[in-house]
C-alpha cells in the first residue's frame, strides 16, 4: 500500500534502512517577519475547500518557498517535481 510522507513514521525509517539522527541545527538563526504578500496568501488559501494531502500541502509549503526565494536568491532554489522513488519493489514510493 503507498502512503504518503507524512504518514511515514520513525519506525518505517528503520524498515528502510535509513538511519535517523536528531541534532539541534537551527541554534542560531535570524526571525523574519513575513512579508504582507506571504500573510495575505496564506490567510486566502486557508479558506479555500481542498480535498487532498497533497493540494492542502503545495497550497501551504509553496507560498512559503516562493518567500524565502525572493529573500534569499543566491543562497536557496527549490526542486519541485523530482521523483523521490524509495522502493517501487515493495511499493514504497
Amino acid at each position: 500500500m503507498k502512503k504518503f510522507y507524512s504518514q511515514y513514521t520513525a519506525e518505517d525509517l528503520s524498515s528502510l534502512e535509513l538511519a535517523v539522527n536528531t541534532e539541534k541545527l537551527l541554534d542560531n538563526f535570524k526571525l523574519v517577519e513575513p512579508s504582507a504578500w506571504l500573510l495575505q496568501t496564506l490567510n486566502y488559501n486557508s479558506i479555500l475547500p481542498i480535498s487532498t494531502e497533497k493540494a492542502r500541502s503545495e497550497l501551504l509549503i509553496t507560498p512559503i518557498l516562493v518567500e524565502m526565494k525572493q529573500k534569499n536568491i543566491e543562497k536557496f532554489t527549490v526542486f519541485s517535481g523530482y521523483p523521490f522513488d524509495v522502493d517501487k519493489s515493495n511499493n514504497r514510493i
